[in-house]
């Protein structure tokens, strides 16, 4: 509720006949001799309060130990709530600080996860690239053993033949030497 509602509804409740005039005034009203007009805002002055006590038939309350008792339990009060809103709110905090913390190191874990997966994955890369050199290697390798089998089956079989030739015609082993010794060099 506004100040302005505020004196509104006083100024009806007491029958007087005032209107809004501003916030630094208050109301605005005739004076008893109808000519003049005067402010009346009991919110601001002690006189305006007084009388509007004594116009609703309401005791002013002018026991100073009474006010001061008042006001001790209401400020106690307010300490109060205050403290409960004080650890309710540290207990947020925590909570909240809590579970940042178990965030950052569920994001700090993750991270190192993606990390040696990341270092995993290049070391199977560079694998793959060492065994895709090894296959080359041994594919060359092979092919050479290959062509060196097939060298080897011919002098195999040339050697053969020189031999089948010395036991067909009966040579001598002067002879016989001569044609091993041309069959190893390769010549017929």
């Amino acid at each position: 509720m506004t100040d302005k509602e505020l004196l509104e509804l006083a100024a009806k409740s007491v029958g007087l006949n005032a209107q809004w005039d501003c916030p630094e005034r208050g109301m605005m009203m005739f004076t008893p001799s109808g000519i003049d007009t005067m402010t009346w805002n009991p919110l601001a002055s002690y006189d305006d309060a007084l009388r509007l006590a004594q116009a609703i038939s309401a005791e002013p309350c002018i026991d100073i130990r009474r006010a001061i008792v008042c006001v001790s339990v209401e400020l106690s009060e307010a300490r109060r709530e205050i403290g409960a809103l004080n650890k309710r709110l540290f207990d947020e905090l925590s909570a909240a600080r809590d579970e940042a913390e178990m965030k950052s190191a569920c994001i700090k874990g993750m991270k190192d996860v993606v990390d040696e997966l990341a270092a995993e994955l290049a070391e199977a890369r560079e694998n793959e690239k060492q065994l895709g050199s090894a296959y080359e290697h041994n594919a060359l390798a092979a092919m050479r053993f290959r062509d060196e089998l097939a060298q080897a089956r011919q002098e195999a079989k040339r050697f053969r033949e020189a031999l089948e030739k010395i036991a067909s015609d009966r040579y001598n082993f002067r002879d016989f030497c001569d044609i091993a010794r041309a069959a190893l060099e390769g010549k017929p």
